[in-house]
């Protein structure tokens, strides 16, 4: 397994590593660690490399990822709003999951859902 390809996993290990470390110190440095923009660079960095000749490619992923966002902060909206009615920690991810399908589904169709 080449290095390029290695990274990316070894990074987030890394910092779901660190993120359990830092949580005991602080609350907030652990929830900017676990939001901080991981996957979509290192996704960038994957799809630039096998697209280096094809900048449009690698612009409309780059596009693509916005719904995933949108949704992924439904994600974590619907599990804040669980866990402040004190619901069982798997409802609340499972809840969050379930959220996070119907918004980026939505989003799918309303954006024209491109392959």
């Amino acid at each position: 397994m080449s290095f390029s390809r290695l990274f990316p996993i070894l990074a987030s290990i890394a910092i779901i590593i660190l993120i359990a470390v830092v949580q005991e110190r602080s609350k907030f440095l652990a929830a900017l660690l676990a939001t901080m923009p991981l996957t979509a660079p290192l996704a960038l960095w994957i799809v630039y490399a096998a697209n280096r000749n094809n900048p449009a490619q690698v612009t409309a992923f780059t596009a693509s990822i916005i719904p995933g966002i949108i949704a992924t902060a439904a994600f974590v909206v619907a599990c804040w709003a669980a866990l402040k009615l004190r619901l069982p920690f798997p409802v609340v991810i499972l809840g969050g999951y379930a959220v996070w399908a119907v918004i980026a589904w939505a989003l799918r169709l309303l954006l024209g859902g491109g392959g």
